[in-house]
């Protein structure tokens, strides 16, 4: 009986650890190195015991040239060999990353898992295997601390993310290469991996040699390593979850683990992309701290971090920007702001109790779920009447008092975000009127008694997530 090889045991035990084959399908990524090779024929050996169907796909970076193209005829002869599927594609990475503005890696890295998901959303392909070993982990962990990365980076390649198994994480390179030459594998090898400009290429060929000197095992260690780190951000992450409380007085009760990661949650639940870095945390961190009402710092993907009510929340830069400015004149009846989200209805005071507005307005106040009446005495059949957005130093006149509006959004700490919309009543220039407000001096029935009385209604619908907030 022959002999199990380390590599097939390790496999064996990713396999069972991570319940990896429980499907009725599997992609694997072959790009013809002997990672891949050796994947793919271990998983071979596991489709004809489990039944599960199997196929491989090869992208072509188009990086190399004349090698690419022969790596990708390797893959085509080695799965019409073994008879498993085969799909490969070309994609032009180095034009990629130009338009993209990064390095070819990450561009490679990227498109790789957009054509691998992809293709298995158009095959109800279950699960993608990729050949990340022991050895690649332990290159990213160097290459996260190097890179000053949170306890999340030091966890280094996950043996399973969703739907990407990766049943040779616990072999290093060379069990990988032993396990290719026991069994006659050929593979193909790729020439930039001796190029020490690429990062992970440094660290593989200067920094783990100088690991091995103190630890011949050092994969295997790190392997351990990165399982016990994995455990525990697993348990802070979960912690973190379960707290839902913006106010800066609960956050910063809060352990620094903890808080940290209730920001990154913040930050993504409200659209932010990527990972938060140390600064910017700790810019947030100093933003709830300092609980300076209005305040507020940005972060990337065009989101800002503010506070507001003693409160952390997170606003849409991109959305403030794309705001225009508009001026509608009104009229008796409905009157559509697409820009609010809203509708302004105008009656007159006499009329507002008749059976037709009666139904009207119940009807919408099913819909619209901010309703604020005034009541201006104004001839609006003789003088125009508009709604605008708020401009720098409008002012108008209540109580006998001249009153900046932009204190008065303060004061009533409205988010900064809605100002922009927030409807300004005016005519022939003056102010006469905004929602949640008193009306103006020159329009209040109680002064001006003999004046035309007329109802205006304003009615604000709300998105999925918004709360009331007048």
């Amino acid at each position: 009986m022959k002999k199990i090889s380390i590599c097939e045991e390790k496999f064996s035990r990713a396999v069972e650890r991570y319940d990896m084959l429980s499907c009725e399908s599997i992609l694997v990524g072959l790009s013809g190195g002997a990672d891949s090779v050796v994947l793919l024929h271990l998983l071979k050996k596991e489709a004809a015991l489990r039944g599960f169907s199997l196929l491989a796909l090869h992208v072509n970076h188009m990086i190399r040239g004349e090698e690419a193209d022969r790596d990708e005829a390797f893959c085509r002869e080695l799965c019409k060999k073994w008879e498993i599927s085969f799909t490969s594609e070309k994609v032009d990475i180095p034009a990629i990353a130009k338009r993209e503005k990064c390095g070819l890696e990450e561009a490679a890295r990227n498109c790789r898992y957009k054509i691998f998901n992809n293709f298995c959303k158009e095959n109800g392909i279950k699960r993608i295997a990729t050949a990340h070993n022991s050895s690649d982990n332990l290159e990213t962990v160097i290459f996260n601390i190097a890179r000053g990365s949170s306890l999340k980076g030091v966890t280094g390649i996950p043996a399973v993310r969703e739907n990407i198994i990766r049943p040779l994480i616990f072999c290093t390179k060379s069990e990988i290469i032993e396990y290719a030459a026991e069994n006659r594998l050929e593979y193909v090898y790729d020439s930039t991996n001796s190029d020490t400009d690429y990062s992970r290429n440094l660290i593989r060929h200067k920094i783990v040699p100088e690991l091995q000197k103190l630890n011949p095992s050092v994969e295997d260690a790190i392997s351990r390593m990165t399982l016990l780190v994995r455990d525990d951000s697993d348990f802070i992450e979960k912690e973190a979850a379960k707290f839902s409380d913006s106010k800066t007085e609960s956050l910063l009760s809060l352990e620094p683990a903890i808080l940290r990661r209730v920001i990154k949650n913040m930050y993504s639940s409200y659209g932010g992309k990527g990972d938060l870095s140390y600064t910017h945390i700790s810019d947030v961190i100093s933003l709830i701290s300092a609980n300076i009402p209005h305040s507020r710092i940005s972060l990337p993907g065009n989101i800002s971090a503010a506070i507001e009510n003693s409160s952390l929340v997170f606003i849409s830069d991109l959305k403030n920007k794309e705001r225009k400015n508009y001026k509608l004149r009104l009229s008796l009846g409905e009157n559509v702001i697409e820009e609010d989200n809203s509708i302004i209805f105008i009656c007159e005071e006499k009329d507002e109790n008749s059976e037709e507005i009666s139904k009207y307005l119940i009807k919408k106040q099913n819909i619209y779920k901010i309703l604020i009446k005034a009541t201006i005495a104004f001839d609006i059949m003789n003088f125009s009447l508009f709604v605008r957005n708020k401009e720098d130093g409008d002012k108008y006149v209540y109580g006998k008092m001249t009153r900046n509006i932009k204190k008065l959004f303060s004061e009533k700490k409205l988010p900064i975000e809605d100002r922009a919309t927030i409807p300004i009543f005016e005519s022939d220039g003056n102010i006469l009127w905004i929602p949640g407000f008193p009306t103006a001096d020159i329009v209040s029935p109680k002064i001006n008694q003999t004046a035309p009385k007329f109802s205006i209604y304003y009615m604000k619908g709300l998105s999925q997530n918004e709360e009331i907030r007048y």
